[in-house]
This record gives structure tokens, C-alpha cells and sequence, in this order.
């Protein structure tokens, strides 16, 4: 259990380096995870983000748009099977 947690610490760490806006999202397009540029992007801190969706952060226009954009991805396997799709804007 520790190795797994210190790999997710890893790899968050590495994700936050990444000047990219980086989010993921459950297969419910609510957000999982971000960067902090993602976050700095945004305006919003990660308890302001983490279990919602775009409807409940943006705007209906902005969201619908971020949803249209999204969408297409949650048809692979990897959102199939539960797992997460991470997104790089």
C-alpha cells in the first residue's frame, strides 16, 4: 500500500511540473484531479474543483463547450472500464 501511495505522490508531483493545463475526470465528467496550472488557470482552489463538473464551475457556454471537447474521449476502453482519462489542454 505504501509503494502505491508514494507512486500516486510521484506521479502528482511530476503532473504539477507540467506548464500544460493538465485535468481528469471520473466517467461522470467530474473532476478527479489537476495540475496547479490548471488550477491558477481556473481561479479555483482543488477542494473548489475535485467532485464537480463544468456546469457546476463555468458558465452553461463555457461548459457545454468543455463537455463537447471531452466527450468523444469517454467512449475508449480506458473510461469503459472505470478508469480515468486525463486531459491535457
Amino acid at each position: 500500500m505504501k509503494q502505491l501511495e508514494n507512486s500516486n505522490l510521484l506521479l502528482n508531483s511530476v503532473i504539477d511540473l507540467i506548464d500544460d493545463l493538465i485535468f481528469y475526470k471520473d466517467k461522470n465528467f467530474r473532476y478527479l484531479g489537476c495540475n496547479t496550472a490548471f488550477l491558477n488557470f481556473i481561479n479555483k482552489s482543488a477542494e473548489e474543483l475535485i467532485g464537480k463538473d463544468d456546469f457546476e464551475i463555468f458558465d452553461h457556454e463555457l461548459a457545454n463547450l468543455f463537455r463537447q471537447n471531452y466527450k468523444p474521449k469517454v467512449t475508449s476502453e480506458r473510461m469503459k472500464n472505470g478508469s480515468p482519462i486525463p486531459m491535457a489542454v
